[in-house]
């Protein structure tokens, strides 16, 4: 099986642009010693990719948006959503693909489900990138807009 992992990558509480890159390879290492195949674009992307530059980043979210279609199963790490997994959450529920979300190691269910979206919300950080204030109805409205534009 083969699954996206997504992390925030961008510096944030609790760890600088470096220090979130090894997080995300380590959250590879554990899903591949799982038995499944990792794939983080974020994380080797970001080898030859200048995220601070503004056209390299973009480059880098379509790259990784890109290979979506080909996983199994999108998985989410971490106690925040960056506005990179935000995209990445919607073009998985726009194709259907299974999501979890990770924090400190435990997986906390389905992003689809309504006890998950309670622990989620409860634990997102509102900070200056343009989170909101309901940061997970809000993606719930964007990812049935998204459904439904692709439906229609």
């Amino acid at each position: 099986m083969i699954i996206y992992v997504a992390s925030p990558l961008k510096a944030y509480p609790g760890g600088t642009f470096e220090e979130n890159k090894q997080r995300a390879l380590s959250y590879c290492r554990a899903v591949a010693q799982r038995g499944f195949f990792p794939i983080a674009p974020h994380g080797w992307l970001t080898s030859f990719l200048d995220d601070h530059d503004p056209t390299e980043r973009s480059l880098g979210l379509h790259l990784g948006l890109s290979i979506l279609p080909s996983v199994d199963q999108a998985w989410f790490f971490g106690e925040y959503l960056s506005d990179g997994m935000r995209q990445e959450i919607r073009r998985a529920a726009g194709l259907g693909i299974p999501m979890r979300w990770f924090k400190d190691g435990v997986i906390r269910g389905s992003l689809t489900d309504d006890a998950t979206n309670e622990l989620l919300a409860a634990s997102l950080r509102v900070t200056d990138n343009g989170l909101d204030q309901n940061p997970v109805a809000t993606l719930r409205q964007e990812i049935a807009a998204s459904e439904g534009r692709a439906q229609g």
